[in-house]
């Protein structure tokens, strides 16, 4: 398996045009903002880039030069309606942020909230489209260059356009915003910030104000390799693996708990709050997960997790789109190749003493959505939208040093997903009242089996039954039966889970399907004690 650095390199001829990575990044700047804008895309997409070019672009994810006061000012009492000085008790000329399509203000509400005011430039969308039609004709001359990329230039550009467009609506992003925040209010380790659509308006967004240290900054300072620059860090609460582990678990948790997601996780949008928190802004691309693809999804993680190729196969082709020029047998081997490497570097002794094997799914993630590419086989955009933000998170967690991957938050992540949903139907008294019964079966579980095999064996359990009884009497004699040789199964399978580590079958793991089996076990007696009271 190819390192970071080897992700993805240039030919001769595209290196000539677009030279070092110094010189992209200069040229990207004197071509303006949407252009840096484009720089910001590609910082984090090793699929499209080598990395030396993405290091060199990530400096763009911060400031560009702001507007001046008095015209932000304007824009905010345009797109509000009303005099500013009505609606907030004070806003910093100063900007907190300044972007290419929008900058952030400071602001104070007469009640005394914090507050960021997001306002849109002027004349931005316009600015968008000319530069865009610009950049689709370095696309179409790179494309007659040769440029092999994972999706042509071309593609590039497009889907970079939907990205701008989308980001250019406010109204969609105060849209996502306010779902967002209501997906992750109460939740541990992530906060998003409160909207608040009565101060947002055409071109003007207001939303809470997080006062945090953006990853950009802890990215450059893990870096810079200045051990002072990182303790500084940590006394502020930085852990690299912990925010490293939330950050992908958060990312797990909004594609396939609320099944909405962000997509544009990049470091300018992400930052460490005083708490540990990790804090989220910046939500103009997100996207839906349709029911369908969500289980598709979860199998194809699911065989990540496990390790399984086959089923690893098989799940990726239910993601893709044959057309009649596909190849399944160019993407058949390409991708057991792929697959058979990264394993083989994960499962390297080297790999587990200095995590060298650790924060690369993404390439290999990179490298099948490629296989798929020149098997001439068609990547959903529902797809590729869940790659870009799996791809942008783990490389984020790389950046900072971190060893935490995909693969082992998901290996935490999916099992509780399981049980989350086969809970989901019982209300928090019953799923504590069982979690409970089970505890206390759990623990004298052994002791019972090994009394009732003892009675069995020595012919001492015997059950009395009358044969002249009526229809009623036997019907709850069988009743009986079937609620004792229940019970017999579920404490079989409450010793089987008490005995520790359980073999993996077919590739999964023995204990869930007996945990299940328990559960469902428990449920049906729970069901039986109550229709008998």
């Amino acid at each position: 398996m190819m390192g970071l650095a080897e992700a993805r390199a240039l030919n001769s001829v595209e290196r000539s045009l677009i030279g070092t990575p110094e010189a992209f990044r200069a040229r990207l700047e004197r071509l303006g903002p949407i252009f840096m804008k484009l720089g910001q895309f590609l910082a984090l997409r090793p699929d499209l880039i080598p990395a030396e070019y993405g290091a060199a672009l990530l400096g763009l994810l911060d400031d560009t030069h702001p507007m001046p006061w008095d015209e932000a000012r304007a824009l905010l009492a345009e797109g509000l309606g009303q005099d500013p000085d009505l609606l907030f008790a004070h806003v910093r000329p100063q900007p907190v942020g300044s972007g290419s399509i929008a900058q952030a203000h400071r602001a104070r509400l007469h009640d005394g909230r914090e507050v960021v005011v997001k306002i849109r430039r002027r004349g931005i969308a316009e600015r968008v489209e000319r530069d865009l039609r610009r950049a689709a004709r370095l696309a179409a001359l790179l494309e007659r260059a040769g440029a092999q990329l994972i999706a042509s230039p071309r593609e590039a550009v497009e889907e970079m356009a939907l990205w701008l467009r989308q980001e250019l609506d406010f109204k969609r992003e105060l849209d996502n915003l306010t779902r967002m925040h209501a997906n992750h209010v109460g939740a541990d380790g992530i906060h998003i910030p409160e909207p608040y659509p009565e101060l947002s308006g055409e071109g003007v967004l207001t939303c809470e104000f997080l006062d945090g240290i953006a990853l950009s900054r802890i990215i450059r300072a893990e870096q810079s390799g200045d051990p002072q620059r990182t303790a500084c860090l940590q006394e502020l609460g930085y852990e690299r693996e912990r925010l490293a582990y939330r950050l992908l678990d958060t990312c797990l948790t909004q594609i396939f708990d609320h099944r909405f997601f962000a997509v544009d996780l990049h470091p300018g949008n992400l930052m460490l709050l005083p708490d540990g928190r990790l804090g989220m802004i910046d939500f103009g691309l997100c996207r839906d997960l349709e029911a369908t693809m969500r289980q598709r999804l979860l199998r194809y993680f699911g065989a990540i997790v496990r390790d399984d190729a086959d089923a690893l196969y098989q799940a990726a082709g239910a993601l893709l789109e044959s057309t009649d020029a596909s190849r399944p047998e160019v993407f058949k081997r390409e991708f057991y190749a792929a697959t058979s490497v990264w394993t083989a570097r994960r499962r390297a002794p080297a790999a587990s003493e200095d995590g060298s094997g650790g924060g690369e799914t993404h390439i290999w993630l990179m490298q099948i959505v490629r296989a798929a590419r020149s098997a001439h086989m068609r990547v959903s955009t529902d797809s590729l939208a869940l790659y870009r933000a799996l791809l942008t998170a783990e490389t984020v967690t790389g950046m900072l040093g971190a060893r935490t991957d995909l693969r082992r938050v998901g290996a935490d992540f999916f099992p509780a997903l399981q049980m989350r949903e086969l809970l989901a139907p019982l209300s928090p008294q019953e799923v504590q009242g069982i979690a409970g019964s089970l505890a206390e079966l759990l623990k004298r579980a052994p002791e019972r089996l090994e009394h009732l095999l003892g009675e069995l064996f020595a012919g001492r359990y015997v059950f009395n039954v009358e044969t002249r009884a009526s229809a009623r009497d036997q019907h709850l004699n069988d009743r009986h039966v079937r609620i004792l040789s229940v019970a017999i199964v579920t404490v079989g399978l409450s010793v089987l889970l008490s005995a520790g580590s359980l073999p993996v079958w077919v590739g999964v793991p023995v204990a869930w399907p007996v945990g299940i089996a328990l559960v469902g076990c428990y449920l049906w007696l729970l069901k039986q004690w109550r229709d008998g009271r």
